[in-house]
């Protein structure tokens, strides 16, 4: 997988989605099908696309915006991607979100989830983690 550090060279928005894009393998999906579906679901009502560091969070907010259901597209490296989660969570605290659900695939970010337990955002975080039946890793912070 190809990275970028965010601290050397900061990417636009579009450029993080397209590298994203090229370097996931997508089960003979054309590229330009895929970025046209993000391109709809950052497009959604109560939809935010935001970036911290080259890292690219899409997050479907409740109507009363208290919850959110996030997905990650990230290209920057392994210590900025946890820097960019957490800009991102307090990003969220700060919106007055109160719990966050993501599902993944990658057992890299497995990590990442350990780190953000280890170091929360607020006092009261609670962050709950497994698999499902399928065997995506799911995780829900509770701020």
């Amino acid at each position: 997988m190809e990275t970028v550090d965010s601290n050397t060279q900061k990417l636009s928005t579009d450029q993080v989605i397209k590298m994203f894009v090229d370097n996931q393998d997508l089960k003979g999906r054309p590229p330009y099908a895929v970025l046209l579906g993000i391109v709809k679901e950052g497009s959604m009502p109560n939809t935010e696309v935001i970036q911290f560091g080259n890292t690219v969070f899409i997050g479907h907010f409740t109507p009363d915006g208290t919850k959110v259901v996030m997905r990650t597209m990230n290209v920057d490296i392994g210590n900025n991607l946890i820097e960019n989660a957490r800009q991102y969570a307090l990003h969220l605290v700060n919106k007055g979100v109160e719990q966050l659900f993501t599902q993944f695939d990658d057992p890299a970010f497995v990590n990442l989830v350990k780190i953000i337990e280890m170091f929360p955002v607020t006092e009261t975080q609670q962050t709950f983690f497994g698999q499902n039946d399928q065997g995506k890793y799911q995780m829900l912070i509770k701020f």
